[in-house]
């Protein structure tokens, strides 16, 4: 039934801001946020979690990769549109006396002209947790919901309802989540084939511990070979007495319009869900002790959609959920939650573990900061902890895993690794050594493949490449835990982005600054150019796709001298002399990446097209890294070895390179078919000139004499 609330006050039409404690811990808040544009934002787990939400609750979420999704990972305006059918959901129905009853349902797309609601959002300290909150003046109710991460446990959701009002209230909560994707649902499949998704769909009740589990009957596929589903997405809540389960979205209208709804224990062939239903009987505001002839039950009608009585001002609960969850993880999780005496402890315990993690993290990067403005102190400890999640920050210190180290030298050549058994045996004998023991160690091998390999060395973890809805060209994988459940040891990005940060980071480990100049000279290429992306194994270049209109090829040289520049810098403000010994020694190769710039005078003719893919190259190169290891991608000698060259050499490269595209009174022409993006003239590719790129030229030449004049 509908009925009349106080009309808005200008009070609740303002939008304000601050920092604000809460138990004990402070939070950013913006109150009204629902008067503002909806904007997204990224809280940040220790884990492998990602998630991606707005302001006004729409969102997507999984671990590792968009393949291992919670919710559906699309882009960002179709999350804004998918909104109301897709995350969390709550309703709430209160009893008005004389079998009448008010539904408000918080977070709803629109808040109605007839309601005096305020929404407000809040970002802990941290960057760990946001807050959403819905105070509901006319019906004297408030409630909230927290989203934040447990390794062992997944997702967790944290919920509050308080009264506010004078009088006791009883009332019905439905709330949950809707649109689960089950385990083996991967993100191609699901933008192109959802509806036939959801006929494979199942969701099963373990009736004893509330835990909804939610699979596919069968891996979709065209191919007659079976294809069981054998890994599960799980939900199940914490808080609440025997509420009842509902696993999917279809009872909600019956609950909206006051009729009972049943507990669902076996659903095909629909979108995977998991809502609770309870009553709450809440004391007054300020009351504590409860008043049972202020609080009127909910007739019997009403009553049925669940069998709890909560006795109290306010009541908390929390749903949990997981993905790619297996039989063992299902059972242990049964296991536990029957042997644990607080479930609710076990996951507050996880959680700030996660915290704990998350905050080593930053600190260990200099992010931890002291000062008088608190809005400038968190923005600093922001910019770092986004910094090392795409750089990455070395897992112990400069302690390097001799293990790590062997294998990475297999991956890469195992022609050096074959070679050099008695190396490898001496790394056998060590757990861990730090970085100048290693380096010292492959010294003596006099291999010149081990010692290159062993100076460009980087063991970072916590890096995953650039990604979010709001640009889902951009894949990204968080792949720093192995398939045995312990940290492994991985960093990617894009060009742009991996030395970008590295300069950052270099200050904070100036002893890697080496290793990082180290690994941006050997991934560079002999015609002065860098390919598009470098990883621990590695680095990448961008094929042609012509059914991809988005396929595209070029050399991505963007502030290529500027961030070489700033690795030789920290180097030498911290270890001067460092890399005076590797000017003359044959220690650098060059990459070698299947792309052909066209002569002078073609780019004339065509300064859009200055670029061709060496197909017999690619395929010759892919033969070579088969053959072996990931050097089959740096450029050979006579004997099929990569071909050795000083560091002087590379050095020089890339500035002669500038320097002959340099246009006096200009810049330095961009010829290669992608763009500087962070330059004045932005994205003019082939016939802009960077501007940026020519004052750092003359920079970085100033360095280079001063340092040989020494």
């Amino acid at each position: 039934m509908n009925h009349a609330f106080p009309k808005p006050t200008e009070e609740n039409k303002s939008i304000s801001h601050g920092y604000v404690i809460i138990e004990d811990e402070m939070w950013y808040r913006i109150a009204g946020v629902h008067l503002m544009p909806e904007f997204f934002m990224s809280p940040v787990s220790s884990g492998d979690h990602w998630m991606f939400v707005s302001s006004r609750g729409a969102l997507t979420a999984g671990r590792k990769n968009p393949d291992s999704a919670l919710f559906p990972y699309y882009s960002s305006d179709k999350l804004i549109d998918h909104a109301s059918c897709t995350g969390a959901q709550t309703i709430v129905r209160k009893h008005l006396g004389d079998g009448e009853f008010a539904t408000w349902e918080p977070f709803v797309k629109r808040i109605t002209c007839d309601a005096s609601i305020t929404r407000n959002l809040y970002k802990n300290w941290l960057g760990n947790r946001l807050l959403f909150e819905e105070i509901h003046q006319g019906l004297g109710l408030a409630f909230s919901y927290s989203w934040t991460f447990s390794n062992r446990f997944g997702f967790v959701r944290h919920c509050k309802l308080r009264n506010l009002g004078e009088d006791a209230a009883s009332v019905v909560v439905l709330d949950g989540l809707q649109n689960l994707l089950p385990a083996g649902i991967e993100q191609n499949f699901q933008l192109r084939y959802s509806n036939l998704g959801d006929a494979y769909k199942k969701s099963e009740l373990s009736d004893r511990h509330g835990i909804g589990i939610h699979y596919l009957s069968s891996i979709p596929t065209d191919r007659a070979e079976p294809s069981e589903g054998l890994r599960a997405t799980i939900a199940w809540q914490n808080g609440l007495d025997q509420p009842r389960v509902l696993l999917s979205a279809s009872q909600l209208d019956r609950f909206r319009d006051g009729l009972s709804v049943e507990q669902e224990v076996d659903i095909r062939g629909r979108r995977s869900a998991y809502f609770t239903v309870a009553q709450h009987l809440l004391n007054p505001a300020g009351d504590s002790a409860f008043d049972p002839v202020k609080a009127q039950r909910l007739p019997d009608a009403l009553s049925n959609d669940a069998g709890q009585d909560n006795e109290c001002v306010e009541v908390h609960w929390s749903i949990v959920a997981n993905v790619n969850c297996d039989q063992t993880d299902i059972v242990n999780l049964m296991k536990e939650i029957d042997e644990s005496s607080d479930v609710a402890a076990l996951l507050d315990q996880d959680v700030a573990e996660n915290e704990r993690r998350l905050l080593a993290i930053v600190s260990a990067a200099d992010g931890r900061q002291v000062g008088g403005n608190p809005l400038r102190v968190q923005r600093h400890q922001s910019n770092v902890l986004f910094n090392v999640m795409r750089g990455g920050i070395p897992r112990h210190q400069y302690s390097v895993s001799a293990d790590d180290f062997r294998q990475h030298l297999f991956h890469f050549n195992r022609q050096a690794a074959d070679r050099n058994q008695e190396f490898l045996d001496s790394l056998a004998a060590d757990q861990t050594l730090d970085l100048d023991s290693l380096l010292a160690k492959a010294m003596q091998t006099n291999d010149d493949d081990v010692r290159r390999i062993a100076l460009e060395y980087l063991p970072l973890t916590y890096s995953r490449r650039h990604g979010d809805p709001t640009r889902p060209w951009n894949s990204f994988s968080i792949d720093f835990f192995g398939a045995d459940g312990n940290e492994s040891l991985c960093y990617e990005g894009n060009w742009r982005d991996i030395f970008q940060n590295w300069e950052a980071l270099s200050w904070s480990f100036p002893n890697f600054s080496r290793s990082m100049v180290f690994r941006f000279l050997n991934a560079s290429t002999a015609d002065g150019y860098n390919p598009y992306r470098v990883n621990k194994d590695g680095f990448e270049w961008e094929t042609i796709d012509p059914k991809d209109p988005w396929g595209n090829i070029g050399y991505w040289g963007d502030h290529q001298i500027v961030y070489l520049l700033k690795l030789l810098e920290c180097s030498q403000q911290f270890y001067p002399a460092e890399l005076d010994q590797w000017l003359t020694t044959e220690c650098c190769a060059y990459a070698q990446v299947p792309y052909r710039i066209r002569d002078y005078e073609s780019i004339q003719r065509d300064p859009q097209e200055t670029i061709d893919f060496d197909h017999e190259l690619a395929e010759e190169i892919e033969q070579r890294v088969t053959r072996l290891g990931a050097d089959g991608k740096l450029l050979p000698g006579d004997d099929g070895t990569p071909y050795h060259v000083t560091m002087l050499e590379k050095l020089l490269i890339p500035a002669l390179v500038k320097v002959t595209n340099f246009v006096p009174g200009g810049g330095v022409w961009l010829n290669t078919q992608r763009p500087e993006w962070n330059d004045a003239n932005n994205a003019l590719v082939g016939s802009g000139l960077s501007v940026v790129t020519a004052c750092y030229l003359r920079r970085y030449c100033e360095f280079l004499i001063r340092w040989l004049s020494r």
